[in-house]
């Protein structure tokens, strides 16, 4: 069976959704890279406002870690909002759940809105 893994330069993406956030629960701590304070990412409110993570290099000070980029609008509804962009160290085992709740590693395919008027003739 062969294990799926993070890489740097994984993008895992969170497209946002008009409907509200379902409150499913779950929570992921992580730590800030540039402080020892920690922050949330819950997924019910990525999933409702969006945003991405891009696994940037291995934690060399933390076993089966990440540092990560985040950016979007905010990570959770409470104190333990990461921010609309923050740099983090996640779990290798976290960013797999999050990939599996976004639909994989990855961004959705690229599309040229239709208003543009490029192939209506």
């Amino acid at each position: 069976m062969t294990k799926i893994a993070p890489r740097s330069g994984d993008i895992i993406s969170f497209q946002a959704t008009m409907s509200e956030p379902t409150g499913d629960g779950l929570r992921i701590g992580v730590r800030r890279a540039d402080s020892p304070l920690g922050c949330t990412l819950d997924l019910s409110t990525l999933r409702h406002t969006g945003g991405s993570l891009v696994i940037e290099s291995e934690a060399m000070q933390t076993a089966d870690a990440f540092h990560v980029h985040w950016a979007g609008e905010y990570t959770a509804t409470d104190a333990g909002d990461c921010g609309g962009s923050a740099n983090l160290i996640v779990k290798a085992e976290d960013l797999n759940m999050l990939a599996l709740s976004a639909g994989g590693y990855g961004v959705a395919e690229k599309r040229l809105p239709i208003s543009m008027g490029r192939f209506n003739k």
